[in-house]
């Protein structure tokens, strides 16, 4: 059995959907036979420990930015992200100094970090110097920094944090034996803005799907649902969807359901374009309960950020495809959800404006569609595999 030290911050929290892809892979690492140490962090709101069986879970107290919305907690939350990753922490230095203490009792010779965030990062940085002969595997869910992201997620940054902030995810880069991106997209982003060497090993890997579940429900006839899972953060506020359910006829059947946050910009939007009688809030599921809460929705549907480049996979598009449900997702054609969805023919994929919009909605409206084989792309098995033969 393979020994593997995991370091990632953030699991506990698991409507974070950092924390759920890390909670699935540490489960499917196991399954394929990795002996695992995971170090990662805790606190007594949102982040409190459980156990994971078969597996060495190592808690270290840590702090977490605040989510609230005032602007006060906003700035405040931007401010921390930035600063813990690029300068150590007390959970960065506790989590350095236990994992030396692994290494030298167990003899383990693999560790993978898992980033965002980068704090993970950190860890492998300090190790990788400590022990020259370690493997490091680094995982990026997303890249980093903010600031060279597209517009609306690169809204501000103070220069000299942004440039030590590249110089660390850099170091991470150069330091690192592997690197793992979750898809195309985002490791040509990375290789566009970090150097590279010729030969460093690269893999892109993407999130892994809850096994499939197709459930037998007999669907609305007095409605066309939608379905839209997890957070639609400030970045995702799509004020043309609300235009474009204002100009659906009247005896549309389309409706859309939200399962989890949703901004209150968002939420505006429906009102004054008067379509909340299209619009539901279901609150937050678990989960587990999420599958079976959305067995009677007709589409799922996925809003990414309007940008010129989408340098993301969003891992709620892999738990959409262990639905077999055909997915909307209003995005670009240069994301890796518009690649997906059109290579697998899993639905539809449009763009931000009214026009695109109001025509998908119409198609859905008059034409059968069905979730294609989108899932062979995030099964666990295949995942795990891949996985496997990288690390």
């Amino acid at each position: 059995m393979s020994k593997l030290i995991i370091v990632a911050k953030n699991l506990f929290n698991q409507q974070d959907a950092q924390a759920q892809q890390t909670f699935v892979l540490v489960n499917s690492l196991q399954k394929i036979g990795f002996d695992l140490e995971i170090i990662t962090g805790f606190d007594e709101d949102e982040n409190k420990p459980f156990d994971i069986p078969n597996a060495f879970i190592h808690p270290l107290k840590a702090s977490y930015p605040s989510k609230k919305q005032d602007f006060t907690s906003k700035v405040t939350r931007k401010l921390y992200r930035n600063l813990s990753s690029a300068f150590h922490t007390s959970w960065t230095k506790a989590s350095v100094n236990l994992a030396k203490t692994i290494i030298q009792k167990k003899g383990i010779k693999k560790i993978l970090t898992i980033a965002l965030p980068m704090d993970s990062h950190l860890v492998g940085i300090s190790l990788k110097m400590e022990y020259p002969d370690l493997i490091w595997i680094a995982h990026f869910s997303d890249p980093w920094p903010e600031s060279i992201l597209p517009s609306p997620y690169s809204d501000w940054s103070i220069p000299v944090l942004n440039f030590i902030q590249k110089r660390v995810v850099q170091s991470v880069i150069n330091k690192a034996d592997k690197v793992i991106f979750t898809c195309m997209e985002q490791k040509k982003f990375f290789e566009f803005y970090y150097d590279f060497d010729e030969n460093k090993k690269i893999a892109t890997i993407p999130h892994i799907a809850p096994y499939i579940y197709k459930a037998n429900v007999n669907y609305s006839e007095n409605n066309l649902i939608l379905a839209y899972t997890g957070s639609l953060s400030r970045e995702r506020v799509c004020e043309n969807l609300a235009k474009a359910l204002a100009q659906l006829p009247e005896n549309s059947r389309i409706k859309i359901q939200f399962y989890g946050f949703v901004h209150q910009k968002m939420k505006d939007y429906f009102s004054q374009n008067r379509v909340d009688h299209r619009v539901e809030y279901k609150g937050w599921y678990d989960k587990e309960d999420l599958i079976l809460a959305t067995a009677n929705v007709n589409f799922y549907l996925l809003i990414e950020a309007n940008m010129d480049y989408y340098p993301f996979l969003p891992s709620k598009i892999a738990d959409y495809a262990s639905t077999g449900k055909p997915i909307l997702a209003i995005t670009g054609a240069g994301s890796a959800s518009y690649r997906l969805i059109e290579t697998y023919k899993a639905g539809l994929a449009c763009s931000h404006s009214v026009y695109d919009i109001l025509k998908a909605l119409n198609k859905i409206e008059t034409e059968i569609f069905e979730g294609g084989n989108l899932y062979n792309e995030f099964s666990e098995d295949i995942v795990s595999e891949k996985f496997l033969g990288f690390i």
